[in-house]
């Protein structure tokens, strides 16, 4: 796996905020996405119970001030769970810099990138609509 940069000084804690929709989880993180922060992560976020019954999972890193490789390892692992349990993941509100490396290390192959929760949603109104 890849360093993205070195840790910063000052690292933030990360809080988790989750809101369920009819058919989504909307995770929001907001922080630092760092090694030291993935047990907070485990603790607040259990996957395989919070999305039962739900076909999407939103990530929202708007407020992610930094992200390192574990954090990175973390969501590429989110989001094979997702193809394996049978949901989607879609992510918002990433940097530039950051879709840059999420493009490097092959995680848009399992998500789909939106500028923010809104465009999620009304991507998924359409999904549902399909169906």
């Amino acid at each position: 796996m890849m360093e993205t940069a070195s840790t910063p000084p000052n690292v933030q804690e990360l809080k988790v905020t989750t809101v369920r929709h009819e058919q989504a989880l909307s995770v929001t993180l907001e922080g630092d996405l760092v090694h030291s922060s993935l047990g907070r992560l485990k603790d607040e976020l259990d996957v395989e119970n919070d999305l039962q019954g739900c076909k999407y999972l939103i990530l929202n890193l708007h407020t992610v001030n930094y992200l390192d490789s574990a954090g990175m390892a973390v969501l590429i692992r989110i989001a094979r769970q997702g193809r394996k349990n049978g949901y989607r993941m879609f992510v918002c509100g990433v940097s530039i810099h950051y879709q840059k490396l999420f493009r490097l290390v092959g995680l848009t192959e399992h998500v789909m990138i939106y500028p923010d929760e809104y465009a999620v949603m009304q991507r998924l109104a359409v999904l549902e609509g399909e169906q």
